[in-house]
C-alpha cells in the first residue's frame, strides 16, 4: 500500500469520547450483539417502542427528552397533517404522542442556580484546543503560530472559550487546509451564545437555563443537537418545539459539501429537509404564536454515518457546462484496474443506472437502516429486502455544484482501500473541455477524518479525463477506527491521464 509522509489517524480514545459528545455514531449494540436502533427522532420517540434496547421507551428514554412532547402533552383531538399549511394547535399533538398526562409541562425558572461568569477569554491563542481562547474571531489561527497536518479535523468552538459545549452552544468541527497548507479552515456547525429566551433551553450558555424570575416558556421547547444518519429525509414539526397555536418558519444551512439542505416548505408546519452528504445540518426556526409573540429555536442535526463513508463533491468553474466525475472505492488486495468488479463506482454499485454486480462478502444492512436514495439511485431495495455493501448511494452528474456518496457500514478489521475519483466528460451543449476542482470527504466510525481538496482535473472528450488517486484507507484490528494516507504527500495530488485506469 502507498504510504506518505502524513497520516490522518482515527484511532485515539478522546476522539471517540467526542464522537459521544458531538453526537457521533447512533447504533448501538443490545445485549446479543445486535444493532439497536437510534431512539432520537420524534417519530422514534412516539411509536411504542424500545428502538435502542436500553430498557426505556419514548418518553421515559433520556434520548427523547428533548421533544416537547415528551414535556407530558395530551389530548384527544387527531393526529396533525402537513394539510395545516403551518397553522398547528395544541390539539394538534395528541394522537402523535400517545402520552396520558394533561397539558404541556411548563418548565420553571432555576432560581438558584449560579450563572457562570466568565467568557474565558485569554490574551493568548492556545494551539490544538480548538478554542478561540483570545476571542478574536478564529480559532486556533495561523497568524498565532498554530499549524496542522493538511487535510484533519478537529473539534471547535468560535465563541468564548468557557461557553463551549454549556448549553445550547455545541460544539462544531474544521478541517486542516490543503491549498492554505498547515492552516485551520473556518469552524462548521457550532452555535454560538444568544439571549436567554425561555424556551427551556440554556441559551446564553451560562450554566442556568431561562435564567429569571417568573419565566413561562408556554409550551415551547428547543433541543440542543439531534443525532441522525445522513442519506436520508429530516422531518421538520412545528409541534415538535411549540404546544400552541402558531406558525412556524424553517431554515437550515447546510455542511460545507451539501447541495440539499433546504426545507421543501419553509412556511409549514410540517416539512423536511434531504441530508445529502455527512455533516452537520443548523436548523433555525422561527414560531409566531398565537399572542403575536414571535419565538425563536436554534439546533443541529448531525448527520453521522457508521463504518466507512466518503463523498466527492465538485463546483465546475464554467457555468454553462455540466461536468460529471464519478467517485470510485477499490478494496486493497488486489490491486488490480479500476472499473472491474474489484472497484465500487457507478456502473456496478448502485448508482443511477441501478445496478450492482459487486460480491465482496460483506452482510447486507437491514432496510431499517438504509437510507431514503433519491429516486434516480433507488435499485431493487424492496424485493432484495436489504441494501449492500459497498453501495454507490448517490450519483452526481446533472449540475454545476454536484455530490457523490459511497457507504460500507461494517468494515472488516484490518480491511484496506483505495478512493480515486475520475472526471468522466462533460455533459453540456458544447463538449468542451474545461477544467473543475474536486474535493473528498473521509468519514470513520462517526467522525470525519480527512478532507482533501481541491484538486483541479481536466478532460479531454466524454468519458476520458483525469484520475485523481486521492487516498489510501486502512482500518484497525477492532475495525471501527480508521488511518487515511494521501497517495502523494499533500499539498501535492496524484493526478493521472485516463490512460491510468489500467493500473492501481
Amino acid at each position: 500500500m502507498t504510504t506518505s509522509a502524513i497520516r490522518l489517524v482515527h484511532a485515539s480514545p478522546l476522539l471517540l469520547a467526542l464522537a459521544a459528545a458531538c453526537g457521533g455514531d447512533d447504533e448501538s449494540l443490545d445485549g446479543n450483539g445486535d444493532a439497536a436502533h437510534p431512539e432520537n427522532t420524534s417519530s422514534a420517540c412516539r411509536d411504542g417502542l424500545d428502538n435502542d434496547d436500553d430498557g426505556a421507551t419514548d418518553c421515559a428514554d433520556s434520548d427523547c427528552r428533548d421533544f416537547v412532547f415528551c414535556a407530558g402533552a395530551d389530548s384527544d383531538a387527531d393526529e396533525a397533517t402537513g394539510e395545516d399549511a403551518g397553522e398547528l394547535g395544541a390539539d394538534d399533538i395528541a394522537e402523535d404522542t400517545g402520552g396520558d398526562d394533561e397539558g404541556i409541562a411548563e418548565a420553571d425558572s432555576d432560581a438558584g442556580c449560579e450563572p457562570v461568569a466568565e467568557d474565558g477569554c485569554e490574551t493568548t491563542e492556545i494551539c490544538g484546543d480548538g478554542l478561540d481562547n483570545d476571542c478574536d474571531g478564529v480559532v486556533d489561527e495561523a497568524a498565532a503560530g498554530c499549524t496542522c497536518a493538511p487535510g484533519a479535523f478537529q473539534r471547535c468552538y468560535g465563541g468564548p472559550p468557557g461557553r463551549a459545549g454549556v448549553g445550547g452552544c455545541v460544539w462544531g468541527w474544521q478541517a486542516c487546509s490543503v491549498a492554505e497548507v498547515g492552516s485551520w479552515s473556518e469552524c462548521e456547525g457550532w452555535i454560538p451564545p444568544s439571549e436567554d429566551r425561555c424556551d427551556g433551553k440554556d441559551n446564553d450558555c451560562d450554566g442556568c437555563p431561562d435564567q429569571g424570575t417568573g419565566c413561562d416558556p408556554g409550551g415551547f421547547a428547543c433541543p440542543d443537537e439531534v443525532p441522525t444518519r445522513p442519506v436520508r429525509w429530516y422531518d421538520l414539526r412545528c409541534f415538535d418545539f411549540y404546544s400552541g397555536t402558531g406558525t412556524c418558519e424553517w431554515s437550515v444551512t447546510p455542511p460545507l459539501a451539501s447541495r440539499a439542505g433546504i426545507p421543501e416548505d419553509p412556511r409549514a408546519g410540517y416539512t423536511r429537509f434531504y441530508m445529502d452528504v455527512a455533516g452537520d445540518y443548523v436548523v433555525h426556526v422561527l414560531v409566531n404564536d398565537e399572542r403575536g409573540m414571535v419565538r425563536e429555536c436554534e439546533f443541529v442535526v448531525r448527520a453521522r454515518p457508521p463504518g466507512l463513508h466518503l463523498h466527492v463533491w465538485w463546483d465546475d468553474f464554467d457555468s454553462a457546462e455540466q461536468s460529471n466525475m464519478n467517485l470510485h472505492l477499490h478494496r486493497d488486495p488486489p490491486q488490480t484496474a479500476w472499473e472491474t468488479l474489484d472497484d465500487c463506482y457507478y456502473n456496478d454499485c448502485g448508482g443511477y443506472a441501478g445496478f450492482y454486480d459487486l460480491d465482496w462478502d460483506y452482510a447486507d444492512t437491514p432496510i431499517v437502516d438504509c437510507g431514503e436514495f433519491p429516486d434516480e439511485s433507488d435499485w431493487d431495495l424492496g424485493s432484495r429486502g436489504a441494501c449492500p455493501n459497498p453501495r454507490l448511494e448517490q450519483e452526481g452528474y446533472t449540475g454545476q455544484f454536484d455530490v457523490e456518496t459511497i457507504s460500507l457500514d461494517e468494515p472488516n478489521p484490518g480491511d484496506r482501500f483505495r478512493v480515486a475519483v475520475h472526471y468522466d466528460g462533460r455533459t453540456g451543449l458544447t463538449g468542451r473541455s474545461s477544467p473543475a476542482p474536486a474535493n473528498v470527504q473521509v468519514w470513520c466510525g462517526g467522525l470525519p477524518i480527512a478532507r482533501l481538496g481541491p484538486a483541479t482535473l481536466d478532460c479531454v472528450s466524454l468519458w476520458s479525463g483525469d484520475w485523481w488517486r486521492v487516498a489510501d484507507i486502512e482500518f484497525d484490528a477492532l475495525g471501527d477506527a480508521c488511518s487515511v494516507a494521501p497517495v502523494l504527500p499533500l499539498p501535492d495530488y496524484d493526478i493521472q491521464p485516463n490512460s491510468s485506469a489500467g493500473t492501481f
